[in-house]
C-alpha cells in the first residue's frame, strides 16, 4: 500500500477500504470520525445532515471529497440570504496539501427539477484520475445535502482499460438506473452545463437508461 503513501494515514484506510484493498498497518486507535492531530487539515468521515453515521455512505462522501477538493468552488452550491446572515448548502474547506495534487475534470452538470421559481435540483458529475489508486473514480456533486444526507457523493470507479468517457458513462448510467428503480426517479429536466460530456452524449445515456426501464416496466 505504500502507493497511498501521499494521503494521510485516515485517507489511506478510507481509500482503501472503499477501492477494495488492504488496509494499511495504522495505528489501532486511529478513528476515522476523529481529527488527526498529526494531519489536521486531512478529510476524515462526516455525520450525514441529520447526524447519521451510516460508514458506507460516509465513506463515499470522504472518498468524493478527497477526489474534489481542489475544484469546492465550482460545485452546485445554494445559498439563502437572511437579513443579517447568509446560509450555504455546502461548507467550502482548505484543501489538504498533497504532494502529488488530485485534479477533477467537469464531466457535466443537470437540473432534475425545478419544482419552483427559482429553486432547482442540480447536480453535478466529475471524473477523478486518483494517483496512488489508479482508478478513475465518478462522483456526483449536489448544492444541498437535502437529498441523500452528503453533498458528495463517490458512485463508482474503473480502470485504465476503459476510455474515460466510456467508463464514466457506464458509471452514471448504472446510478440513474438505481435511482429509477428504488425511487421511481423521472428523467432529468434539464440539461445546464456541458465539460467533457456534451449535452447529446449524456442524452444518449439517459434515453438508454430510461428507455429500457419503461420497457422491463411495461413487460413486468
Amino acid at each position: 500500500m505504500s502507493q497511498l503513501s501521499m494521503y494521510a494515514p485516515i485517507e489511506q484506510a478510507i481509500l482503501a477500504e472503499y477501492f477494495g484493498r488492504c488496509i494499511p498497518n495504522l495505528d489501532d486507535e486511529l478513528d476515522w470520525w476523529e481529527v488527526d492531530p498529526q494531519h489536521p487539515q486531512c478529510i476524515k468521515l462526516e455525520p450525514d445532515a441529520w447526524d447519521g453515521s451510516d460508514q458506507d455512505k460516509a465513506i463515499a462522501n470522504a472518498v468524493a471529497r478527497i477526489a474534489l477538493a481542489r475544484v469546492q468552488k465550482s460545485l452546485p452550491q445554494f445559498a439563502i440570504c437572511g437579513p443579517n446572515s447568509i446560509e450555504f448548502g455546502r461548507d467550502i474547506t482548505n484543501a489538504p496539501s498533497r504532494q502529488v495534487e488530485v485534479m477533477s475534470r467537469h464531466l457535466f452538470t443537470i437540473d432534475w427539477a425545478m419544482t419552483a421559481p427559482g429553486i432547482s435540483w442540480p447536480e453535478a458529475y466529475y471524473l477523478t484520475w486518483l494517483p496512488g489508486v489508479d482508478r478513475w473514480l465518478v462522483t456526483s456533486s449536489r448544492d444541498t445535502p437535502e437529498v441523500g444526507g452528503y453533498c458528495d457523493l463517490a458512485l463508482g470507479y474503473f480502470g485504465s482499460d476503459k476510455e474515460p468517457l466510456e467508463g464514466a458513462g457506464l458509471v452514471i448510467g448504472g446510478y440513474w438506473c438505481d435511482q429509477y428503480i428504488d425511487y421511481d426517479q423521472q428523467r432529468w429536466e434539464l440539461f445546464f452545463e456541458a465539460g467533457l460530456v456534451s449535452i447529446e452524449m449524456a442524452s444518449e445515456w439517459a434515453d438508454e437508461v430510461w428507455n429500457s426501464a419503461e420497457q422491463l416496466r411495461a413487460i413486468s
